[in-house]
């Protein structure tokens, strides 16, 4: 059995970056083929440097990697960012970005600590 001070630890390193509430929209390139113009749209639950959590009936499942547009409120740069799916719900799924560069790592993070 975990103790409550142990849960806590184990949270804290699962969860390494800050979570802000947030509603952006994201564009997933597809994986099916049946969408008119090749992306599938989502807006996510909340953001932190290190992904995101985004809403609706997941279709993609765990360990696939997708590649995902968004820009950040009162922000003209898109960043783009590809990213695996570590978990499918029947609210969503959890994307863990893999390739943010050192600026749009900056920019996410800035966005965030000033959301906080």
């Amino acid at each position: 059995m975990v103790q409550n001070s142990e849960k806590n630890n184990l949270d804290s390193d699962r969860r390494r970056y800050p979570r802000i509430p947030i509603e952006i929209k994201f564009f997933c390139k597809s994986p099916a083929p049946s969408q008119e113009d090749g992306l599938l749209h989502f807006y996510s639950r909340d953001l932190s440097c290190g992904g995101v959590f985004l809403k609706g009936k997941a279709i993609l499942n765990p360990g696939n990697v997708v590649h995902l547009d968004f820009k950040l409120p009162e922000h003209d740069q898109t960043i783009s960012v590809s990213g695996v799916v570590i978990r499918a719900t029947d609210d969503g799924m959890g994307v863990r970005f893999l390739t943010l560069n050192i600026n749009e790592f900056e920019m996410v993070e800035d966005f965030v600590n000033d959301m906080l």
